[in-house]
């Protein structure tokens, strides 16, 4: 019985040996530029940010496996002669809940440094938002009126933008020790809505990285 008891917490110090090297948990956060992508009308884009939490594993060959999840904020402005009766719809802010999925190999530089180049894709659902929109009314007087981006009960006029938008994602980071610096960039390929220039997000980000284990 000792020695069965003995065994046992050998192999759970091992196991946690084991965990403790592979899985990697942390906070990120930073700045992000959104700017929609649309041939038809003009943008101009919006800086915002994002926070959350990250997870990924790593394996013996220094391939690695990341997502996590994150508040993003994203924003930015369409404009031109009519997008479905406005001139303009600003979007201040566009909040998602972002699902990254990244896979990515560790170039070890040295005893402290890593360089970790990483590509995958995203998925963000929209919780929240608010803009304006502006053009001029059938008596052509100028209006603007405060929007929901994903809601149009404020406004019947206003059509909303969808909740759902995924795409690539591909990322460059520098760790040291515990710390890392990342660079990101969100190549949309939905549109994220159907009417107003059929626009998809591009979005640069760059944040900073505390890993815990």
């Amino acid at each position: 019985m000792k020695h069965f008891l003995y065994i046992l917490l050998c192999l759970l110090a091992c196991t946690r040996s084991a965990y403790a090297q592979q899985w990697h948990f942390g906070v990120e956060g930073g700045y992000t530029l959104n700017s929609f992508h649309t041939p038809t009308l003009h943008t101009s884009s919006r800086s915002g940010f994002k926070a959350g939490g990250v997870v990924n594993y790593t394996f013996k060959s220094n391939f690695l496996l990341e997502s996590g999840l994150a508040f993003e904020r994203k924003g930015g402005t369409l404009s031109g002669s009519s997008i479905a009766g406005h001139n303009q719809v600003e979007v201040n802010n566009m909040d998602y809940l972002h699902l990254p999925f990244l896979m990515g190999y560790a170039f070890h530089l040295g005893k402290q440094f890593a360089l970790l180049p990483q590509a995958g894709g995203y998925l963000n659902t929209g919780i929240g938002g608010s803009g304006f929109c502006s053009g001029h009314d059938p008596y052509n007087q100028p209006y603007t009126s405060a929007i929901e981006i994903f809601s149009s009960r404020n406004n019947l006029y206003y059509r909303p933008f969808s909740r759902m938008d995924a795409g690539l994602l591909f990322a460059a980071s520098l760790q040291y020790r515990k710390y890392r610096l990342k660079v990101s960039y969100e190549l949309g390929l939905s549109k994220i809505h159907s009417t107003y220039g059929s626009p998809k997000n591009r979005t640069l980000g760059i944040s900073a990285f505390y890993l815990f284990r």
